[in-house]
């Protein structure tokens, strides 16, 4: 039987025919109106944007992070825009790649199955730092605008992705960076009012720098993609609008954009905004800080130990069971630090045996030598499940088996934690948002910004966030 996965199944039939798919986003940007975005879709626009923050100030100290911000910082131009929780600034598109950077270093930022990868990181960082400069500049930024841009630029990476195929990540393309870019591109152009023919252009600019690669998951080079995404954008819209020329065409034709990073598989874009991304397949929140590739199968395991009281110590063998291609982003077997470990379900299973948890804590790096971790992570064993098609980490199901001395416990997970069919709760995601910033804002900093960010779609000018993640000593 063959299921849906996203862009395997989406993107055929009638759409935007080729030749005119640059045109009509750039239009779709340009010209949609604040009125035209569903109210629905602010309020979940608003929600990814608790979440990156709150992951972001999270993932600060995180020596991606750290290096990033040094680097940012030697830029020049301090002040123009802020780096988040760091009490300084620097120019916008060093901003946004630093914070992007923070953004991602912890894995723990959401996901957009259409997308197959991570939609919110980018789009934060290039907008927040974008509406800095408009502020500084006299436009200000108000919530609504930002929230209504981030819904319309979701819509760009959701409907490139559909007309790329899953075959574009499955070759090893990083989405959240080859298409992360576009998205965060439309962000900048949208938010500082460039017209359609501009932003075409920012988008031609965008193409030039469009990069990523699944083998850098796992090492620091990933959240690097992530911010490279964002910073790009920024300067894609700026160079743009001070008359920088690109192709207006670049999405299509045979040495297009969909054609070269298609491999030649491209099929017809779906039109933006006829239906919303940011609703089916709506925004993934994870609950917990690695890669999505591994929740089903942490599900699982949890699931069992609560249900039949296994203990670790009496665990003999673990059996995860993928769909084609549904762990290829798990591209650690035996990690031996914190950022492969992120990427590996045997680790990860070993973890939430041992610990009864899964936490910021489990990557840490002196978490993964454990000598039990380390034995228990030899009979975690990866199970290939038939299915037609390829398949992505959070799309499908996953079997999980536990073998003891007491027998064999089995289930299969059939929605992802975290999606819209298993949805986290109010609780759970404040629960999230305050574990990740508590530390470096205190309880009634922490309580200021989650108010700020619940009223976003209220705020005059969005600028005032970026006060409010600055971590006192």
């Amino acid at each position: 039987m063959k299921i849906a996965v996203g862009p395997d199944d989406v993107g055929t039939g009638a759409g935007v025919p080729d030749g005119e798919v640059t045109r009509a986003l750039a239009a779709f940007v340009a010209e949609t109106p604040v009125a035209a975005v569903p109210s629905s879709a602010i309020v979940a626009a608003r929600a990814a944007v608790v979440d990156t923050v709150g992951v972001a100030l999270a993932g600060l100290e995180e020596p991606p992070s750290r290096i990033a911000a040094t680097a940012a910082l030697a830029a020049g131009a301090a002040g123009i825009a802020p780096l988040w929780g760091r009490q300084t600034g620097t120019a916008p598109a060093e901003a946004a790649w630093a914070n992007a950077v923070a953004g991602h270093a912890l894995d723990f930022d959401d996901s957009l199955p259409s997308l197959c990868g991570h939609p919110s990181v980018p789009l934060c960082a290039t907008g927040l730092a974008v509406a800095a400069a408009l502020s500084r500049r006299g436009r200000p930024v108000d919530g609504t605008a930002f929230l209504s841009a981030f819904v319309v630029a979701l819509e760009v990476a959701g409907k490139l992705s559909r007309a790329l195929g899953h075959g574009h990540y499955g070759r090893g393309w990083h989405p959240t960076a080859t298409l992360g870019v576009f998205s965060a591109t439309a962000m900048a152009c949208r938010l500082q009012g460039l017209d359609a023919t501009t932003t075409a252009r920012a988008f031609g600019l965008a193409a030039a720098q469009s990069g990523g690669m699944v083998r850098n998951f796992g090492t620091m080079a990933k959240p690097f993609q992530a911010g490279h995404a964002a910073r790009a954008a920024v300067i894609s819209a700026d160079l743009a609008a001070a008359g920088m020329t690109a192709a207006e065409d670049v999405f299509d034709g045979p040495r297009g954009y969909l054609a070269v990073y298609g491999n030649g598989s491209a099929a017809p874009m779906p039109v933006p905004g006829a239906s919303w991304d940011i609703f089916e397949p709506g925004i993934y929140v994870k609950r917990w800080p690695c890669c999505y590739g591994n929740h089903r199968g942490l599900a699982g395991i949890f699931e069992l130990v609560a249900r039949h009281g296994i203990a670790a110590d009496e665990v003999q063998r673990v059996e995860v069971g993928f769909l084609p291609d549904a762990d290829k982003a798990l591209i650690h077997r035996a990690p031996t630090d914190g950022l492969s470990a992120k990427f590996s379900i045997e680790y990860c299973a070993a973890a939430a045996l041992i610990d009864g948890r899964v936490t910021l804590a489990s990557f840490e790096d002196s978490a993964i030598l454990r000598p039990d971790i380390r034995a228990l992570m030899g009979g975690v064993h990866r199970v290939p499940m038939p299915g037609e098609g390829s398949f992505s980490g959070v799309l499908g199901w996953t079997d999980v088996a536990i073998d003891t001395a007491r027998g064999r416990f089995e289930t299969r997970v059939d929605h992802t934690p975290g999606s819209p069919e298993a949805p986290m709760t109010d609780a759970d995601r404040l629960d999230k948002f305050m574990g990740c910033v508590t530390g470096l804002l205190g309880t009634d900093g922490a309580d200021r910004l989650f108010a700020a960010l619940g009223s976003l779609e209220r705020m005059p000018d969005v600028a005032a966030i970026a006060p409010l993640m600055e971590v006192r000593a």
